[in-house]
């Protein structure tokens, strides 16, 4: 009884545990960019969240100046994808420990240390940039599960000094879903649609396409690109279940109604054979019947 009892606990904690967990996940993406020209310069201020990823803050090669930004990491399973940052783009954190090898594991400082002069926290970061550059970066790499996001943003000059920039991060919200087989949880970026009374499933390649799976709440099902009210069926189990209970209630009711019938119906009195003396001797002769009366002593 007692195991019984442990069991039903420790179910109901670990399904705390993954309700507290789903909508747990913090997001992950670049969510502001601002700069001022000076002339010479643009003086950048960005913020971002990273959730429980490790940030890297990219930057164009002085090589390549003006090549725009390309994700080499979009469809990475893993950190080698890092050599070709290294070789296109600029962040000098990498540089110093990205080799020939891929890496097993990230430095620390890849926003602070992305190029000098460059000022950062777990949420924002501040740097003063030639004015010519054209974009600025961030790498969000997640470990476990892994999955590598980005966010960027471009710049455009004119000779009066303004700046022209457009903001291209992942704009959807991110919907955060729990990890089968572990207690992390993620927080998704999907572009497909979520129909009504649906809800977004773990998809690995989400990463890679934004395209998230999704399935139906209980008691819908799914019609294409619906989910509908799911007809109830009452299971096979339950029906036999159900008549051999109605059979048991209907003979325990001819039971109980027998058994008041017997106890209500009076029982016949009974008969006491006792010889009673009689004064009185009947006789008979020729059909006649003489009474003799006798006499008591």
């Amino acid at each position: 009884m007692f195991e019984v009892i442990y069991v039903l606990i420790f179910t109901v904690l670990m399904l705390f545990v993954l309700l507290a967990l789903d909508g747990m996940a913090p997001p992950i993406g670049l969510t502001s960019v601002t700069a001022r020209a000076n002339g010479t310069q643009l003086m950048m201020e960005g913020r971002y969240q990273a959730g429980s990823s490790t940030p890297i803050l990219i930057w164009p090669s002085d090589k390549r100046l003006m090549e725009p930004w390309v994700n080499p990491c979009r469809k990475a399973t893993d950190l080698c994808c890092l050599r070709d940052v290294n070789a296109k783009y600029r962040n000098d954190a990498l540089a110093s420990v990205q080799g020939p090898q891929c890496l097993k594991s990230l430095p620390p400082n890849l926003v602070a240390g992305s190029r000098p002069g460059v000022e950062a926290t777990l949420t924002s970061f501040r740097a003063v940039v030639p004015i010519n550059s054209p974009f600025v970066a961030i790498l969000f790499v997640h470990e476990s599960p892994f999955f590598i996001l980005d966010g960027y943003q471009a710049f455009k000059t004119e000779s009066v000094g303004n700046v022209e920039s457009s903001l291209t991060i992942a704009h959807n919200p991110c919907y955060s879903v729990v990890v089968p087989g572990t207690l992390a949880s993620v927080c998704m970026q999907c572009n497909n649609p979520l129909p009504p009374n649906a809800r977004y499933l773990w998809t690995p390649s989400w990463s890679t396409d934004y395209f998230c799976d999704w399935q139906c709440d209980a008691n819908y099902v799914r019609v294409g690109m619906d989910c509908e009210v799911a007809l109830r069926r009452v299971p096979l189990v339950g029906i036999v279940v159900g008549a051999c209970a109605a059979v048991v209630c209907i003979v325990f009711i001819i039971y109980w109604s027998l058994r008041r019938v017997s106890a209500a119906a009076p029982e016949p009195p009974e008969v006491d054979f006792v010889r009673v003396k009689s004064d009185i001797i009947q006789f008979k002769d020729g059909g006649l019947q003489i009474p003799l009366r006798m006499k008591r002593n």
